[in-house]
């Protein structure tokens, strides 16, 4: 590599690591501001008031995800989209916003009938207005992304949340009934629509000049964002179908927990890896090495959470949830190695949209979502929700195969260098995940203490585990070496700074 490929990946990788960083404040500052918005709200509204709500989202969410085209990473993906790119992009994210708003007016009564409740009829035509919002929003804040501005991008979305979580909450205070929610929920693209014009100078205007081209990657993402519909909400689906009401509260929180991991940590780093590779993907050595570096780190990280919440599902839900739950922690241990590989899997498929593959990943999605749907059913009716459970794990460890063997083919990364990335945490977390159940034991104290000393017990031997793996294998390039360096620098900076010793301090 020369230095000025090794300088432009150096910077690309600040970038990188910068614009991770913000997002993932990003995530957790507004998921702050939810959880506020939510002990607050339930102070001041009426279980009955959030179950309105929460059944016409059921008819909201499975339209919205028609709308979800995408076009923004079309122009993130193409460095050379100019102006009219831009402008249909806009165009047809207002033509698909208005469609799915028409769509939701005229199922809104159908909605009401079905679920016997009248007052769903205007919740419904209300948030007909959310998508409209989303097709109006100022396409120049994509500019954020695409120029790597994520400090930009974190005002706009943190922002936006403050205010309508004031707007909420107002409301809520005035009102005490569910509208609160509604209009709030109606309120995040509103005032998200307003803070695009306020933030970025950018006007658009009507254009369909390049809006076939900017078509072209959307109808593929479209027909993605509908696979992963199905292919998220399947296990659901069959346990509502076939379990009883409270098991389905199990099935549903073992979910929610066990996918912490991809929704908290590794989805966030779409918004700042996404553009990141695009800048890069015109040269096939330095997308492998940021690639591989990215590849390397979320491994550890997905490896490490999977196993680790596996090893101590018992413990984490008694102290989470209670007595009452026990019988979520088998399906957490299972849905936890789901999770896993899932944001394993999720780290693949941003490389692959990055380099304008996004109608292989459509294709994977969809045929992951058919070949799923039989095996849940089966496993849900012959045996039970763990069986369901592990089959999810399955099918996805079969899929994240399946991607890795795609980024290979297309030359992105060597098969070499994969296999580099997974087998020291593989086999750190296996050895962890043994080491944690062997030494367990359910007289060390109450669970809040045993969950204390597994998890303690368990981040030492995973870490042990892996450097004594990169150790053997010769010390290579990679998250290890990238860790130790960090540590020995900070070691460094702590000595010098401290303070020289008196000759009597050394006696």
């Amino acid at each position: 590599m020369s230095d000025g490929e090794g300088e432009t990946l150096h910077t690309i990788g600040k970038h990188i690591i910068r614009g991770s960083a913000w997002m993932v404040a990003m995530r957790w500052s507004m998921r702050g501001i939810g959880i506020l918005s939510t002990v607050i709200l339930a102070r001041l509204l009426l279980p009955e008031d959030y179950g309105l709500v929460a059944v016409s989202m059921i008819i909201v969410a499975f339209i919205e995800v028609f709308s979800w085209t995408h076009a923004d990473l079309a122009l993130i993906q193409n460095p050379n989209a100019g102006r009219a790119h831009y402008d249909a992009a806009w165009t047809l994210n207002i033509l698909v916003g208005f469609a799915a708003g028409g769509f939701l007016l005229i199922v809104a009564p159908l909605a009401g009938t079905y679920f016997g409740d009248e007052r769903i009829i205007p919740v419904i035509q209300l948030f007909a207005l959310r998508p409209i919002f989303v097709g109006f929003e100022n396409i120049g804040v994509v500019a954020f992304r695409k120029e790597l501005n994520f400090s930009k991008e974190f005002m706009f979305f943190v922002y936006g949340r403050l205010i309508t979580f004031v707007v909420t909450i107002t409301i809520a205070w005035i009102y005490r009934n569910y509208w609160a929610l509604a209009i709030g929920m109606v309120c995040t693209p509103g005032i998200r629509l307003i803070l695009s014009y306020c933030m970025h100078p950018y006007r658009p205007r009507i254009s369909f000049r390049k809006l076939k081209e900017i078509w072209r990657f959307a109808r593929w993402m479209t027909l993605f964002n509908i696979g992963e519909f199905f292919t998220k909400k399947t296990d659901e689906i069959i346990v509502a179908n076939i379990a009883s009401t409270s098991l389905m509260g199990n099935y549903s929180v073992a979910s929610r927990i066990s996918l912490m991991l991809t929704s908290e940590i590794v989805a966030p780093l779409e918004r700042s890896l996404l553009p990141a590779y695009a800048k890069l993907s015109h040269d096939s050595k330095e997308m492998e090495a940021a690639f591989f570096k990215v590849f390397s780190t979320i491994a550890i990280i997905c490896t490490a959470a999977g196993a680790g919440m596996s090893a101590v599902a018992d413990d984490l839900v008694a102290v989470l949830l209670g007595a009452n739950w026990t019988d979520t922690a088998p399906i957490i241990a299972w849905l936890a190695i789901f999770g896993g590989v899932s944001g394993i899997a999720y780290c693949v498929r941003i490389v692959l949209i990055a380099i304008g593959s996004e109608k292989s990943n459509a294709i994977l999605i969809w045929v992951q979502a058919l070949i799923l749907a039989p095996i849940l059913l089966i496993a849900g009716i012959q045996w039970g929700l763990i069986e369901i459970a592990i089959a999810r794990a399955a099918v996805a460890i079969i899929f994240a195969v399946a991607l890795l063997i795609l980024v290979v083919r297309r030359q992105l990364i060597s098969a070499g260098l994969i296999v580099s990335a997974l087998w020291r945490p593989l086999v750190s977390a296996a050895v962890m995940f043994v080491a944690v159940k062997a030494i367990h034991s359910d007289s060390m104290g109450p669970p809040i203490l045993r969950l204390a000393a597994d998890v303690t017990t368990g981040a030492f031997i995973f870490a042990g585990t892996l450097f004594a793996c990169w150790w053997l294998a010769g010390r290579p390039d990679g998250t290890e070496r990238v860790a130790l360096n960090f540590l020995t620098r900070r070691i460094s900076s702590w000595r010098k700074s401290s303070p020289p010793k008196s000759p009597g301090d050394l006696s």
